[in-house]
């Protein structure tokens, strides 16, 4: 199996994971100065991506993270797909959010693994569903 066969294969099989597991397209090989990039991006990420709903996120890497969490009114728990977006400049924006799961997943399927380059250029929408809102992106 190849590199890219690989990737492609752990993030649409990521949701049946456990809680826990992560993956990461920026793989630092002993850089010290990539490590804090993605050390940052998965431990204080600058950005929430439902603040940029209508505006444009060019993607070149991202960091996806499998989270249990605690409904706290049925008290059941879930798991649900953290997804942080990594642009150019390092500056991460994330969502827990299985609606942009699915974007990266797609993307995936269609350009390829993470990193792209040149990057992609998520557009970010939010789209009503039966219970609410879902982020979801178009590429441009």
């Amino acid at each position: 199996m190849t590199e890219q066969t690989t990737a492609i294969a752990t993030v649409s099989t990521m949701l049946s994971a456990e809680a826990g597991t992560t993956f990461c397209s920026i793989q630092p090989n002993g850089d010290r100065e990539t490590a804090k990039r993605v050390y940052n991006a998965m431990n204080d990420p600058e950005f929430r991506i439902a603040d940029f709903i209508n505006k444009t996120i060019e993607v070149e890497n991202v960091l996806l993270e499998i989270r249990d969490i605690l409904n706290e009114e049925s008290g059941e728990i879930s798991r649900v797909p953290r997804v942080v977006l990594i642009d150019a400049e390092g500056k991460a924006y994330q969502a827990t959010s299985v609606g942009m799961f699915n974007v990266v997943k797609n993307a995936f399927a269609v350009f390829g693994p993470a990193p792209w380059t040149p990057a992609l250029k998520m557009h970010i929408k939010q789209k009503a569903v039966k219970n609410g809102s879902m982020l979801t992106a178009t590429i441009e």
